[in-house]
């Protein structure tokens, strides 16, 4: 390294750099010694491609579409709920957070009465034997062959636009999901539990990523985001997308590329689910 100062300056220098490349890259570095002395450096890459903690998927599309769509579509979230182990709707398919206590919650931040009651039915949809349970448990029980399926969502034709767009984009994003098993990531409660997880190496705790199957966007989705927020989150990497790899003598250009390909596929997936979220806003609309 060349250049004036102590050789801690000068690292730090050098750190300040590197950080700055690979971010530049589409990338976010995070730079720690060991010890208190930065010549000894270890550099963990994160891909930069941020996401929400909790994907939402919708069900409410089911009461809309025409059979046929229906039924793809409903093939489509069983796909979702196996290959992103994702929790859904009622609690008999949610781990954690657990949706009675996220409904609760949902009550208590009522504006007035009016909004109150209106809250209140949502949570009783969402309840056990609500009116909401039964799809959701059809879902769950659904056997999903994945190569039928995407033939299906290929070959789908109709006369109703709507559906036409929604099954052309859920195909179009199809491949995308066995790479965003967004329950990847663990989650330690303090620092000292991270440091005993030869994954965390240390470096605290990493924000649980949830996707779920909810009825609509009626407020309970945002609920669950600030319940996770709240509750579940150390405040390290709020809505981040997490792929590391260490670079030490160790590390291998295939280790490279596969963290690269990690983010390309987790940045191709939030450009897809946030056309999937438009979608459904457009044809759907929200509950106010």
């Amino acid at each position: 390294v060349r250049g004036q100062g102590s050789l801690t300056l000068r690292m730090a220098s050098l750190a300040a750099w590197f950080e700055e490349v690979v971010q530049n890259m589409g990338f976010f570095a995070e730079v720690r010694a060991y010890g208190n002395n930065l010549a000894y450096m270890n550099v963990m890459c994160h891909s930069s491609h941020l996401c929400d903690n909790v994907i939402v998927f919708y069900a409410k599309p089911l009461e809309k579409l025409p059979e046929e769509a229906a039924q793809l579509y409903r093939e489509f979230l069983a796909y979702v709920f196996k290959y992103m182990k994702a929790s859904m709707g009622t609690e008999a398919h949610c781990d954690v957070p657990q949706i009675e206590l996220v409904t609760e919650w949902f009550v208590d931040m009522a504006e007035d009465d009016d909004d109150q009651k209106r809250r209140i039915q949502v949570a009783k949809d969402y309840s056990k034997e609500g009116r909401y349970e039964a799809e959701f448990n059809r879902i769950a029980a659904m056997k999903v062959n994945p190569d039928e399926l995407r033939h299906k969502l290929m070959a789908y034709d109709s006369e109703d636009e709507i559906s036409n767009v929604l099954i052309s984009h859920l195909y179009e994003g199809f491949d995308l999901i066995p790479q965003m098993n967004l329950h990847l990531w663990g989650y330690d409660e303090t620092e000292e539990l991270a440091d005993e997880d030869e994954y965390f190496e240390g470096f605290g705790c990493i924000v649980p990523h949830m996707t779920s199957i909810l009825w609509d966007e009626d407020g309970v989705p945002g609920s669950l985001r600030m319940d996770v927020e709240n509750n579940y989150n150390s405040g390290l990497y709020v809505g981040e997308w997490i792929r590391r790899i260490a670079l030490t003598e160790e590390t291998t250009q295939e280790d490279i590329e596969s963290f690269k390909q990690s983010g390309e596929s987790a940045m191709r997936f939030r450009m897809w689910h946030d056309q999937y979220e438009m979608i459904y806003d457009e044809f759907y609309g929200k509950v106010q």
